[in-house]
């Protein structure tokens, strides 16, 4: 059994004190930036284990001044301290999950708040994303603690490699730490190996809510996708021969390697086959992503991926975004337009003062659940 809670910066200090008087079957965990004090409005995470639940609740009601059963703190305000059960029937193995989803494009998203240790996360995707003997995903995201954003996001595809960046991950974290009530307001700030992205959550009046990402400026030389072609770019007229037909690309890195190819009709080409074969094409030496796009017009414009590492996929954020930029870039679209992919469409941006691109979609929870670490093969 574990509880978490969350208490703001400027309050972590008077409670110090108190944690060197926790009894031995407690465990604290006390997370800031690389120790040192939380900022006064940045939120700290506070993780109290114990092996007897009344114990654990009764011992954090009293270390934060709480009566028995309440969560009215004495010295807080009751908006800066949230209480979360994370897992009351823990079982010995298990790992706790969310599955959500950004268009379809669905993820497995495990909370390592609380410094659990996946000794093999390659394995655990492989198994944990196969769609008939697991719970079924294009991909493992593990939402660690940073010290450089409110979390740090780690993407393992469905075949166990790692993704630099994800579109559609990345709204995922951000309505996932909105949930745990990990930030103040509706900013999120979320870390990723190819850098650090900003995420707005929007609540609508229906309830749903839309999530902003600012997805950063596009990567445009060749060395940036790797891809083994000459010059600095941009890179707009490609020519790509496969088994499978002879294609133009545009290069882009929008967090991840992307070359989008624009054709007259997306039914009338074997996208799966095409994607396959220039995701491994002897040009790009660490793999590729695969957009494939037909304009409707310039604010409209419809697009399947073959996303690497994950195979053919209901949505690509990263994947509209690199669209985006190469529509414009080769005056097929205006600067604003709507991606439209199989599981629903995208609004994008690439604002012409700061050269970043912006993508508005959903992030949605599907369900909750517990997975045996002894399933891993």
């Amino acid at each position: 059994p574990a509880i978490m809670v969350n208490i703001l910066g400027e309050h972590i200090a008077p409670l110090m004190p108190r944690l060197a008087t926790l009894p031995p079957h407690v465990k604290v965990h006390l997370y800031g930036k690389s120790g040192a004090p939380v900022p006064r409005r940045k939120m700290g995470h506070l993780l109290v284990r114990s092996d007897v639940p009344d114990d654990t609740v009764a011992w954090v009601e009293d270390m934060l001044g709480m009566s028995k059963g309440r969560l009215a703190a004495v010295n807080c305000q009751p908006s800066t301290v949230n209480r979360h059960l994370l897992s009351t029937k823990h079982e010995e193995g298990s790992m706790q999950f969310t599955k959500m989803h950004g268009l379809g494009n669905d993820f497995i998203v495990v909370d390592m708040f609380g410094g659990e240790c996946i000794a093999d996360p390659k394995a655990l995707a492989q198994a944990i994303c196969h769609r008939h003997f697991g719970v079924g995903a294009d991909g493992l995201v593990l939402v660690h603690p940073s010290q450089n954003a409110d979390c740090r996001m780690q993407i393992i595809n469905s075949d166990g490699s790692e993704a630099e960046s994800c579109g559609n991950a990345l709204r995922c974290v951000a309505r996932f730490m909105q949930l745990k009530g990990r930030v103040e307001g509706t900013l999120v700030r979320i870390e990723a190996p190819a850098g650090i992205y900003d995420a707005e959550i929007e609540s609508l009046a229906s309830g749903e809510q839309l999530i902003k990402v600012n997805m950063g400026a596009p990567l445009l030389a060749p060395a940036a996708i790797p891809a083994l072609v000459a010059g600095d770019g941009p890179v707009v007229d490609l020519a790509l021969s496969t088994p499978h037909g002879d294609f133009r690309g545009v290069l882009v890195n929008s967090g991840v390697p992307h070359v989008v190819v624009f054709v007259p009709d997306l039914a009338a080409i074997d996208f799966v086959s095409a994607g396959q074969a220039i995701e491994k094409h002897p040009l790009f030496p660490q793999g590729i992503n695969a957009d494939f796009v037909e304009v409707h017009s310039r604010a409209y414009l419809k697009v399947k991926v073959w996303e690497r590492g994950a195979g053919a996929t209901l949505a690509c954020g990263t994947g509209a975004a690199a669209v985006a930029v190469a529509a414009h870039l080769t005056g097929r679209s205006d600067r604003r337009l709507t991606v439209a992919l199989p599981g629903g469409e995208l609004c994008m941006e690439w604002a012409e003062e700061s050269g970043h691109v912006f993508m508005t979609g959903p992030a949605v929870v599907a369900f909750t659940g517990q997975w045996s670490m002894g399933r891993i093969a």
